[in-house]
């Protein structure tokens, strides 16, 4: 497919999915004067190849005090389609927001060993109910996060959305969702194109450049803590001033 953008003419080929790796590679060194980007986040870059970052766990800390507040009990859970470093740094982060409002709570983990079983999600995440008494979820990967949904609708706890915001998938459960904005991204691509000045570069773009965020679902805003609000607005600016760092482990 990446050949035949080419052949087209196309100036900017956007590779989004960490699995392209190789054959983004391997096509832009064919064709040298195209550029080209990929969403691996691990900085492989080359001369017409830009590289990045995901830093979901940015507003997964955001995530994280929402769910301190509103959590009856603290129990969180985490579904993970495998427990790469992406996906594990979004568990760490919510916690890490999670404590800075409720010291004792704590985090259950599963890597559901599947990116799209949204049953086989929904089932862990339902275990997760029965040995810890999870009530509030986030998701890494479209199959745990839909399976997240789901058991939260069937036990009565809350989820999160995941790269999009999925309020109208659980109209009763989705109380936030992480949003990805690409536009940044692609806009740093375009300019840089058009001024013929792209040098493959490793983009870290999260809450700071607009690039992530997270969005309440306005049917479920009346469950929100006024102190809730006030956390969440306050650690956003602090991330976008450079005052905080979310820790990413």
């Amino acid at each position: 497919v990446m050949r035949d953008y080419v052949d087209q003419g196309f100036e900017v080929i956007v590779a989004h999915s960490f699995s392209y790796q190789d054959a983004v590679l391997e096509v832009a060194t064919e064709a040298p004067e195209t550029n080209f980007a990929w969403a691996g986040g691990i900085g492989q870059t080359a001369g017409n190849v830009s590289d990045y970052d995901q830093p979901f766990y940015e507003p997964a800390y955001l995530v994280g005090i929402l769910a301190g507040h509103v959590s009856p009990s603290g129990r969180l859970g985490a579904l993970y389609g495998f427990d790469i470093p992406v996906c594990h740094a979004m568990g760490e982060a919510m916690i890490a927001g999670a404590r800075t409002v409720n010291p004792d709570a704590t985090l259950t983990v599963t890597a559901v060993g599947d990116w799209g079983d949204v049953s086989a999600a929904k089932e862990a995440g339902l275990a997760q109910v029965d040995t810890a008494g999870v009530d509030y979820w986030i998701g890494c990967g479209e199959g745990p996060t839909l399976g997240s949904i789901e058991a939260a609708e069937e036990t009565g706890g809350y989820a999160t959305g995941y790269v999009g915001d999925m309020s109208e998938l659980g109209p009763e459960t989705v109380l936030a969702s992480i949003v990805w904005n690409m536009e940044p991204i692609f806009d740093r691509l375009l300019e840089q194109t058009a001024a013929g000045s792209f040098e493959g570069e490793f983009m870290r773009y999260g809450v700071k450049e607009g690039a992530l965020d997270i969005v309440l679902n306005p049917k479920l805003a009346q469950n929100v803590p006024d102190a809730a609000s006030a956390a969440v607005d306050e650690a956003r600016g602090a991330i976008k001033a450079g005052t905080l760092e979310v820790p990413f482990v």
